[in-house]
């Protein structure tokens, strides 16, 4: 595959899964060798060539390999996180007022527990007066979170999916946000079923897996 001329734009090629970044949700992912790279005079308009640290190559020209499945974006569980962020994006408004309506009570203290069982493993300080419900990444602490990327695509999908569901009437906003409604903040449980798919330890800690899978639970048995 080569572009026609030196770009912008680029064929962008990641150099590892686990930090790549997607822009929507379902996707499909290739490995790829870089052919020829975009030079500095190439990408002059954009400030030069991205650093080393940045993760990924702007590239003329790459060969296209084998297809990846999307699951492993997401660890050693990816394929369970994928179906969840699947399943997550056909909700129905019925089934987003189950799960608003049944998140385990200890939920945000096992939520908490993974976050900060990962942090400490990647050598951050976790914070205890922290609201790890509102969570999704860390940039700059190891791949962002527990399950790389996840927690960001299955939040949103689920706004995505509110949207497509009760259009306006899905958000607030003020000059700073936009949030979900009731019961879109279903979109909480589905991060605690994502978490409790494939964060590191969970299997070390079934009954903390078991509350953040409660609610998910009630409509995917």
């Amino acid at each position: 595959m080569r572009i026609e001329n030196r770009g912008p734009p680029w064929i962008v090629v990641n150099h590892e899964l686990a930090t790549a970044v997607i822009t929507s949700w379902p996707v499909r992912i290739w490995r790829a060798s870089v052919i020829e790279a975009a030079s500095e005079a190439d990408q002059v308009s954009v400030g030069g060539a991205p650093k080393r640290s940045a993760g990924y190559t702007r590239a003329i020209a790459v060969e296209i390999g084998e297809e990846v499945p999307p699951g492993e974006l997401f660890g050693s569980n990816g394929a369970a996180i994928a179906s969840i962020i699947d399943a997550a994006a056909e909700l129905t408004r019925e089934e987003a007022e189950a799960l608003a309506a049944s998140r385990d009570h200890n939920a945000a203290a096992a939520y908490a527990h993974a976050w900060k069982s990962w942090m400490r493993a990647e050598g951050a300080p976790p914070e205890d007066d922290c609201d790890y419900d509102r969570i999704l990444s860390m940039p700059g602490v190891g791949t962002g979170s527990p399950v790389n990327r996840a927690l960001l695509y299955a939040h949103d999908v689920v706004f995505k999916r509110a949207s497509e569901c009760d259009g306006a009437a899905a958000t607030s906003s003020d000059d700073d946000d936009v949030w979900l409604n009731e019961p879109c903040t279903a979109a909480q449980t589905v991060l605690d079923a994502v978490m409790a798919a494939g964060a590191p330890g969970m299997s070390e800690t079934p009954q903390g897996a078991e509350i953040l899978l409660r609610a998910w639970r009630r409509i995917r048995p």
